[in-house]
C-alpha cells in the first residue's frame, strides 16, 4: 500500500502488509498524513477498503475529498502503477531472501527514502520527488492541530444495542454503559489496535467515556 503525491512524485508512505483490507489501508494513511501533513484530495481505485463507509468517515473528519478513479480507466491511475512497477523493478527484483515482512518492510523502507524519493525524476526535469516536495508544497501542507488524537479519528466504529442489563460487547470484552442507554442504540468507537485500551460512547448526543 502506497500514497504518492500527484504534484512532487513523492511517496509519502508505503509499506507491504498481509492484506488489502481496510485496517491495513487506514494503518498506512494514518502513518503517511502524520509524516507528510493532510492532503486536500485522496484518489484511489475502486476495491472494497476504499469504498468502506469507515474510510468515508476518516476523510471527512480530517477534510479530505475523496475521489475514486472511474472503473476500467486504468489511465487515471498511471502514476501510482508506475511506481508499483519501479517497486517491482528496482526493489523487489534485487531483494535477497528475507525471512519476515518486518525485515521486507525495513529495506523497503530504507530504499524508498534513501533511493526513490531522492533520485532524479524524469517528469520533474531531474528534480526528486523530496525537493519538488519541500520545494513548491511546503507551504501549503496541512497538519493534524495539536488538539485532535489521531486514535480518535482512526478508531473503529461499530453499532451495539446496550442490554437490559446495561452492559454490550465489542470484540467478545463486556463493557457497561450509563443506565438511560439500556435498550438504546449506540455507537462504540474503540482503538483498532487495543480494544481495552480506549472506548467511547455515542448516544446520538454525546460522547460518554
Amino acid at each position: 500500500i502506497a500514497f504518492l503525491d500527484d504534484h512532487s512524485r513523492l511517496v509519502t508512505y508505503g509499506e507491504f502488509y498481509l492484506s488489502e483490507g481496510i485496517d491495513c489501508f487506514l494503518d498506512a494513511l494514518e502513518k503517511g498524513l502524520l509524516k507528510r501533513g493532510l492532503p486536500r484530495k485522496l484518489y484511489t481505485d475502486n476495491g472494497a477498503a476504499m469504498r468502506s463507509h469507515h474510510l468515508e468517515q476518516v476523510c471527512a473528519s480530517l477534510g479530505i475529498a475523496l475521489i475514486h478513479a472511474r472503473p476500467f480507466r486504468p489511465q487515471g491511475k498511471g502514476k501510482i502503477e508506475r511506481f508499483f512497477r519501479t517497486v517491482r523493478d528496482c526493489f523487489i527484483s534485487c531483494m535477497s531472501k528475507v525471512s519476515t515482512i518486518e525485515e521486507l518492510n525495513h529495506h523497503f523502507t530504507a530504499w524508498l527514502n534513501n533511493d526513490y524519493n531522492r533520485k532524479g525524476h524524469s517528469a520533474l526535469d531531474g528534480v526528486s520527488p523530496i525537493d519538488a516536495y519541500l520545494n513548491k508544497a511546503q507551504m501549503r501542507i496541512r497538519w493534524l492541530g495539536s488538539d485532535i488524537d489521531p486514535a480518535d479519528i482512526f478508531c473503529k466504529k461499530e453499532t451495539r444495542i446496550v442490554a437490559k442489563d446495561g452492559t454490550f460487547r465489542v470484540n467478545n470484552i463486556i463493557y457497561e454503559a450509563e443506565e438511560q442507554l439500556i435498550g438504546q442504540k449506540i455507537v462504540v468507537l474503540y482503538d483498532k489496535d487495543d480494544v481495552a485500551k480506549k472506548v467511547k460512547v455515542f448516544d446520538g448526543e454525546c460522547f460518554i467515556h
